[in-house]
């Protein structure tokens, strides 16, 4: 941040000389904490739930910004959200209309009252009355050649009779790669991908009663090589009661 400064000269009589002329300086932050981490995004009709990672041991807390789809620049909506968990969960209720889009950026405050770089930034849509739970954002990784796509199951178990796994391309198509997925299973692999080319992993699930909710995307992945679809899956341990 750039300073302009001047300097003046006083006298124990009073006397004074005239303000020097002004000079540029810059001020640099002694530290700026790493930036934190949108994990996760999960909306209902009429609120918001983010799950933020924590990147730097002097954050003491987050400010949280919003905005709309039609909207420029975003808005800060929070006070200081403290930090005492490498994980913090922040429900946002503020004006949620259903049916709307919400863009959601994290900025860190340290203990210097220095703010972080912005995080990562992530989009939702509200829900409709009387529609579904939106899963939230699935994780995508490229491993050996593959893309892993991976969720949290945080809808109650029993509720979800399958997932469905879908792929949009550069131009938006979408496509179904897999449905009635059993709901233990909580990853998917795809290769039918093609060197260079970008795309957005979604999660959506059917209730008992056969209702489908929306589907939560992932942010844009560049994708190397191409072959075949395969299923791959992690059974969630019963608990020990």
């Amino acid at each position: 941040m750039k300073i302009l400064l001047r300097l003046a000269t006083y006298y124990t009589n009073g006397a004074t000389l005239p303000m020097s002329a002004k000079v540029t300086g810059m001020f640099t932050p002694i530290s700026q904490p790493l930036a934190p981490y949108i994990t996760d995004i999960q909306s209902t009709e009429k609120s918001i739930n983010l799950t933020i990672k924590n990147n730097d041991v002097q954050t003491r807390g987050y400010r949280i910004y919003r905005k709309l789809n039609t909207d420029s620049a975003f808005a800060l909506i929070s006070e200081l959200i403290k930090v005492e968990k490498a994980i913090t969960s922040y429900i946002d209720t503020q004006n949620i209309a259903a049916d709307k889009y919400y863009t959601y950026m994290v900025k860190a405050e340290n203990k210097s009252y220095v703010l972080s770089p912005a995080s990562n930034i992530l989009t939702v849509r509200s829900a409709k009355s009387g529609e579904l739970i939106t899963m939230g954002v699935p994780k995508v990784e490229m491993i050996n050649g593959r893309a892993m796509i991976q969720w949290n199951n945080n809808i109650q178990r029993e509720s979800i009779q399958s997932f469905q796994i879908y792929r949009k391309d550069e131009s938006g198509k979408e496509t179904l790669l897999k449905e009635n997925i059993d709901p233990q299973i909580i990853n998917y692999s795809d290769s039918t991908i093609a060197i260079g080319h970008q795309y957005n992993y979604g999660i959506a699930y059917r209730d008992n009663n056969g209702n489908r909710s929306a589907i939560a995307y992932s942010k844009s992945t560049s994708i190397p090589i191409r072959s075949e679809a395969h299923l791959m899956y992690t059974r969630r341990q019963k608990k020990i009661r």
